[in-house]
């Protein structure tokens, strides 16, 4: 394991259905701390697989993986894990639609039990970040697009992550939106010395991260 690295793996594979279904077949890279790097590939190629078992969502069939220099398994239960190590940030917001962006934001909190007030002063600390503080007791359909995936970026901050997961974050936002949302991402793990990746389809955005990973029918394209 290298004293540099958030995540490695090694021999990574994911097969479904009694082997019939190969999505993953011996992936290995590393990712320093504090690198941002994106995830390319075509629909199929095994990127959401891929993201599934660096997060913990999924176990590989083979293959061994660390995060931030212990052996992934260490980690159970990975549901705590995830809580306290990782931010989400997906294509659809996901945002709670009768709970306003500041109870939204709350949400990751509860697993780590802190006390009302600080998940409060948290959250009113996050929404101000991304710009939305006069919307914080505004719903979900209330609010653009936008506004949405920068509340739910908010909401994948709660907890003070290590390592930001963002699926596709952009794909459903129009093209000056997404620009906005990921320059916030990029910028907030450079200030802070964050590792993230980012799953997408656009050149563009993948230019802006340190480097790219090519995944296609499951294994790395050199």
């Amino acid at each position: 394991m290298n004293d540099s690295s958030m995540i490695e793996v090694k021999g990574l594979t994911k097969h479904y259905d009694n082997d019939a279904v190969k999505a993953l077949n011996g992936v290995s890279f590393l990712i320093k701390k504090g690198e941002i790097v994106s995830l390319m590939g075509p629909s199929g190629s095994g990127k959401s697989t891929l993201l599934n078992l660096l997060s913990t969502i999924d176990v590989p069939t083979k293959g061994e993986m660390w995060i931030d220099g212990k052996r992934s398994t260490l980690y159970k239960p990975y549901d705590r894990f995830r809580a306290g190590y990782i931010g989400f940030v997906f294509q659809f917001h996901n945002l709670l639609s009768h709970l306003t962006l500041l109870e939204n934001i709350e949400i990751p909190m509860y697993s780590l039990e802190p006390k009302k007030s600080e998940r409060r002063k948290r959250a009113h600390f996050l929404i101000e970040k991304v710009g939305l503080l006069d919307r914080k007791n505004a719903f979900p359909n209330r609010i653009s697009g936008g506004e949405k995936q920068l509340a739910a970026i908010a909401r994948a901050l709660a907890n003070n992550p290590k390592i930001i997961i963002a699926d596709e974050p952009t794909g459903n936002v129009d093209t000056q939106a997404g620009a906005m949302i990921i320059d916030y991402l990029i910028n907030h793990c450079r200030t802070n010395d964050l590792t993230m990746i980012i799953a997408t389809h656009n050149i563009e955005i993948a230019k802006k991260t340190d480097r790219i990973i090519h995944l296609e029918n499951g294994m790395l394209k050199i």
